[in-house]
């Protein structure tokens, strides 16, 4: 590949990018090449099209955020491409020339217009995608036209009119497939010396107010329209001199970030970000961020795949293979059925609701037919069918679990166990352990009601919000718990009517019947199971385990 990638330029191999980026981000590439001139480039990009190579151009690197991973492609640097002719006071430059280098060229022939570009450390190409700018100038206040390479190769020249430009954006950023090749300037008459006036004395602010002396990539963030980002920045915050491992706000200007101790790309993009967050926090403003952040996988080449016999054989047999085997899959009947999760289901109950028996083929029936008819039957909250391969079925069921109260000695009692007192009476329904936050608790021990060990250690195991309004009733027939709990269910005198076999339970109600209400995760679905007399001997055992 290298010997390939020769005959355009000179090439480095296995290179870091380190020298590469003015963040001296130490990221790493395949192949980094600078074409020798711009027919070499356009043959070079053609090779690489052609062979679905992956390749990524860069200018100085010096508006860039690049990563620190290994780009398994080629690098272009534009370079070479520096030459520069002028007629008059119109000046024609290639992509590659430095700003500072244009800029003493044009000075050189007492044209005036680029001062401000002799502190711009970036390329004429990079500086056109970007519109680069300082001192309330812009190069697309010069620029006549730009002179491109398309996707097909061909090269063209794009008016200004025809280009979308603003503050440090051109249209070049949503079209990244156009290579700059160079540009056409209209500058005016000036002189020389006034000119290195002018940037000799910008030169001293500049030493003086940016950290000149640490790697960065210049203005991290856009100024906004009549206010500086830097201001922004260190009186809303105070964030000179913060630090994120080797990345640091510059103590000369907030809107700086300086790698002083071998920052990573991660370092800086985090206090980036950080500052963007507290800015939006403390003031509501939105700063946009001036630097590009590069991701390599933006820059991948899906390589084209050649098609061999031998794969398309191999792949037709594995195919019929899958299929005969499917086949036989797909006959295979259900031989064994496990159920897990029952205490008050029987396992048969859910075997005949599950009908799996009825049907040939374990893939004849879908698991959510069979959770339907299986969540059918009272007392089912909940669902989980796996079937495999060799005909086995596992259905777990979830059982609704009852909690009910009754009235025993003038107190209510809560409770989770099967067991009713033969001299309570039954006064309301059952509310899920789940959804009692710890504040009734509170108030049913220092008001009115007792309750087992093991729901009390329920209840402390759910976290409370004091900031809501809660609350604990009884009326004549109802116990109510009252919450606003968002993360909870709001539980506010229930109907029983909106439940689906309401009347059942309201005429077991209404003849004294004792026994347990279920209902289901959503509260729209209940079921009622009449409590049987314990026989004497269990009743007399449980009361001297009860003293005990």
């Amino acid at each position: 590949m290298i010997d390939l990638l020769k005959e355009f330029g000179e090439v480095k191999e296995n290179v870091s990018l380190k020298n590469y980026n003015t963040y001296k981000i130490n990221g790493s590439a395949k192949y980094l090449i600078s074409p020798s001139d711009e027919d070499n480039l356009i043959s070079l990009i053609k090779c690489l099209k052609d062979n679905s190579i992956s390749y990524f151009i860069i200018g100085n690197g010096s508006n860039i955020i690049i990563p620190d991973e290994f780009y398994d492609g080629v690098i272009i640097k534009l370079d070479c491409l520096n030459d520069v002719t002028m007629n008059g006071t119109t000046v024609y430059a290639q992509s590659g020339i430095m700003m500072p280098v244009l800029a003493r060229k044009t000075f050189d022939n007492n044209l005036a217009g680029l001062e401000w570009a002799s502190s711009i450390p970036g390329t004429l190409g990079g500086s056109i995608v970007g519109n680069a700018g300082a001192y309330k100038e812009e190069i697309f206040d010069y620029i006549d036209n730009v002179r491109v390479l398309d996707s097909n190769l061909n090269i063209k020249a794009i008016k200004k009119e025809d280009l979308k430009y603003s503050y440090r954006y051109s249209s070049f950023k949503d079209h990244k497939d156009l290579i700059i090749l160079g540009a056409t300037l209209n500058l005016r008459n000036g002189n020389k010396e006034e000119s290195l006036e002018i940037v000799n004395k910008r030169m001293q602010k500049r030493l003086e107010t940016q950290p000149l002396e640490y790697p960065s990539a210049g203005s991290v963030f856009r100024n906004r329209e009549n206010d500086f980002a830097g201001r922004i920045i260190e009186e809303a915050l105070g964030f000179k001199g913060k630090e994120i491992g080797g990345a640091k706000v510059s103590e000369k200007h907030a809107n700086f970030i300086i790698n002083f101790n071998n920052a990573t790309s991660k370092d800086i993009k985090e206090l980036i970000s950080l500052i963007k967050e507290e800015v939006k926090e403390k003031d509501n403003i939105d700063l946009v961020i001036e630097q590009e952040i590069i991701e390599w996988k933006e820059y991948m080449t899906k390589r084209k795949k050649r098609i061999r016999f031998k794969s398309v054989l191999f792949l037709l047999l594995l195919g019929y293979l899958v299929f005969v085997f499917g086949m036989y899959i797909y006959k295979l009947p259900v031989k064994n059925i496990y159920i897990k999760g029952t205490s008050i289901l029987t396992d048969q109950e859910i075997i005949d609701a599950a009908k799996l028996k009825s049907y040939p083929s374990i893939h004849k029936y879908s698991n959510r037919k069979i959770a339907k008819n299986i969540k059918a039957l009272e007392l089912v909250d909940d669902v989980k069918i796996r079937k495999n391969i060799f005909g086995k079925v596992t259905i777990t069921v979830n059982e609704a679990k009852p909690l009910f109260y009754y009235r025993s000695d003038d107190k209510i009692v809560l409770s989770n166990k099967k067991m009713i007192p033969n001299n309570s009476k039954y006064v309301g329904i059952p509310i899920l352990i789940n959804y009692v936050p710890k504040k009734i608790l509170n108030d049913l021990i220092t008001y009115y009601a007792e309750l087992d060990d093991d729901v009390v250690k329920q209840i402390n195991e759910i976290e409370y919000n004091p900031d809501k309004k809660e609350g604990i009733t009884l009326d004549e027939n109802r116990f109510v718990l009252r919450m606003n709990d968002t993360n909870t269910v709001y539980i506010d005198s229930l109907n029983i009517a909106k439940l689906n076999n309401y009347q059942k339970i309201i005429a077991a109600l209404e003849d004294g019947v004792h026994g347990y209400i279920y209902l289901n995760s959503n509260r729209d679905n209940a079921s009622f199971q009449a409590y049987q007399e314990t026989p004497a001997e269990e009743q007399a055992e449980e009361v001297e385990n009860n003293e005990g």
